[in-house]
């Protein structure tokens, strides 16, 4: 009983609410929603971010976005700037969309992917909610894999 109240709880309040309901075609359309999370840079260090995304004609634009770096030992924060943010929209109703964006933190290059679908966002081995999101950090790749996909 106590997830069911968590879980139902955890649906008012979660980050990817929709804001606003058009209709079209008698189907309910999202036209805007907010989306957040946090993800583990280093051991040291949690990237927590967010932003307001807007559903023009099936389309996604980014209202606002904000990112900050977190300093688990030190309890730190440092903002940092959210570059190269793309993000499409895959199903509207229910809402579903990907989107990419990278980072730099002390001379480290990040790029975190993530997909916002509310129905598979419940872990339940975990007992909590959870975005499908994954970062990673490209200074670690070899140089010659990077010089291969450059533009020319």
């Amino acid at each position: 009983m106590k997830k069911i109240l968590l879980f139902f709880l955890s649906v008012l309040f979660i980050s990817c609410g929709t804001k606003q309901v058009l209709t079209k075609n008698g189907t309910q359309v999202a036209n805007c929603c907010s989306y957040g999370t946090e993800v583990d840079l280093t051991s040291r260090y949690v990237l927590d971010y967010d932003m307001n995304l807007y559903f023009p004609d099936n389309k996604i634009q980014s209202c606002y976005s904000r990112a900050k770096i977190i300093d688990k030992v030190e309890h730190d924060t440092v903002e940092v700037k959210m570059e190269n943010l793309k993000c499409a929209i895959i199903n509207n109703p229910p809402v579903i969309f990907a989107g990419v964006f990278e980072i730099t933190h002390q001379d480290q290059h990040y790029i975190v992917h993530f997909l916002c679908d509310d129905r598979t966002i419940m872990n339940k081995k975990k007992g909590k909610m959870e975005y499908t999101v994954k970062c990673y950090n490209v200074e670690d790749l070899e140089p010659e894999i990077l010089k291969r996909y450059a533009k020319p």
